[in-house]
């Protein structure tokens, strides 16, 4: 009876380092996607990250007013 605490403890620890790993590499993807996307707009169309920043401020905004109804 004792044994089975240390065995259901190593397996919820695998349990979450699996889940940690998993969220961790969709972080990353998402931050490259984001970063790319950034580094495109910048040097392909001569954007800055200042008004990537505003419009995004912007937007959050419109959207907090469509919801709220403000």
């Amino acid at each position: 009876m004792e044994i089975i605490i240390p065995i259901a403890a190593v397996l919820i620890l695998w349990l979450l380092l699996t889940w940690s790993i998993k969220v961790f590499k969709a972080s990353i993807t998402t931050f490259l996607a984001i970063a790319a996307i950034i580094i495109l707009l910048q040097i392909v169309f001569n954007i800055s990250s200042e008004q990537i920043l505003q419009e995004l401020i912007s937007l959050v905004e419109r959207l907090k007013k469509l919801i709220l109804g403000n």
